[in-house]
């Protein structure tokens, strides 16, 4: 039984190599860093809606006495618009934040996923100081806590956005180096026609 030719063993172990590591940025992919992008900026404006509801609550929203000592769903469907509005929103984030999580463990980026990580844990804290704030017919300190845990959250999430902005287009670039197929080069040839030679004779440089 005869061996296989030198040439084609070299072809059959490239091949072979290929189907095992593959080539970066064309057969294999990473998770699209746009969903982490786009659920930050989501993040970002409720955020800034719930900060502006919670000041809202604060200075001209009194809490009623039967809202306090009360559970959320309570809250919600008995207290003033403006709580309940403000309670909904709560559980919103709290949801929107988990997915992002979820969606930031897929990039197997870790910056991004201890920043997703500190954020729900602040936006949970917000979340259960505002129960507090309620509770206790609207304390001081709960409402001071409320909103570090709030602006602790958007810390977190613009550098979330700025860190998957930059992580995704640095993303790109490897994959169109990647693409480039060095066997399409063509290399550059001058324009114009052709220089000719200047060739001096022995009498012409001696005059």
């Amino acid at each position: 039984m005869t061996g296989a030719r030198p040439g084609k063993q070299d072809e059959m172990a490239r091949g072979l190599h290929g189907l095992g590591t593959g080539t970066p940025g064309r057969h294999t992919r990473r998770p699209d860093l746009g969903e982490v992008r786009r659920a930050s900026l989501t993040m970002l404006i409720m955020l800034v809606v719930q900060y502006g509801l919670g000041i809202f609550l604060n200075l001209y929203v009194a809490v009623p006495a039967s809202d306090q000592h009360a559970g959320i769903m309570q809250e919600i469907a008995a207290g003033p618009f403006a709580l309940t509005v403000h309670a909904l929103l709560g559980l919103s984030l709290i949801v929107t934040a988990i997915v992002l999580l979820a969606r930031a463990l897929r990039t197997e980026e870790r910056a991004l996923l201890v920043l997703a990580t500190v954020a729900l844990g602040a936006i949970a804290g917000a979340f259960a100081a505002g129960e507090v704030f309620v509770r206790d017919g609207g304390h001081t300190s709960a409402s001071f806590l409320m909103a570090i845990l709030t602006g602790l959250a958007l810390l977190c999430y613009i550098a979330t956005l700025v860190l998957a902005s930059v992580s995704r287009r640095d993303l790109e670039f490897e994959r169109d180096l990647a693409d480039d197929d060095p066997d399409d080069f063509t290399p550059w040839t001058p324009s114009g026609p052709p220089r000719t030679s200047l060739i001096y004779t022995d009498d012409q440089w001696t005059g």
